[in-house]
């Protein structure tokens, strides 16, 4: 982790103790476990954890997929989309797959109407307990002139 959210999250001053405390939740308040969670849910990486096989998906992995986005650009109560179209067709069916077995199926207002939630043991920015995740597929129809 790099910049000043890696400094943040490494410092031991009072004043960034208490911040981290009002902030994270409790698994997420050193270096150590950020590095620890993202490395164990990734597989290390976030292009190893979209090219990993289905058997190896949880719903954690959907959590560590946003955590790897929120460190490159932190936003409470984020929206942060993740291009899938340099993945293989079998890459991009497998994590479909995952998000619809393992994240539960509920209502969304955003893009198509309908989402996922990854809620299960989410745990990352205090006094939030929803993730919702969307998968959408862009299809072109052909134009015909």
């Amino acid at each position: 982790m790099n910049g000043n959210i890696g400094a943040f999250i490494s410092s031991n001053t009072p004043m960034d103790m208490d911040l981290k405390r009002a902030i994270f939740s409790e698994r997420f308040q050193d270096m150590a476990s950020w590095r620890a969670f993202l490395r164990t849910q990734l597989n290390s990486t976030v292009a190893a954890r979209l090219s990993a096989p289905a058997s190896t998906w949880r719903v954690q992995s959907f959590h560590a997929l946003f955590v790897a986005c929120w460190v490159h650009h932190p936003v409470e109560k984020g929206t942060h989309m993740i291009e899938l179209a340099g993945l293989t067709v079998s890459q991009r069916d497998t994590v479909q797959s995952a998000y619809k077995s393992r994240c539960s199926a509920r209502k969304s207002s955003h893009l198509g109407g309908s989402g996922r939630s990854a809620s299960e043991k989410w745990g990352f920015l205090e006094g939030y307990k929803e993730l919702l995740v969307q998968y959408e597929a862009i299809t072109v129809a052909p134009i015909s002139f």
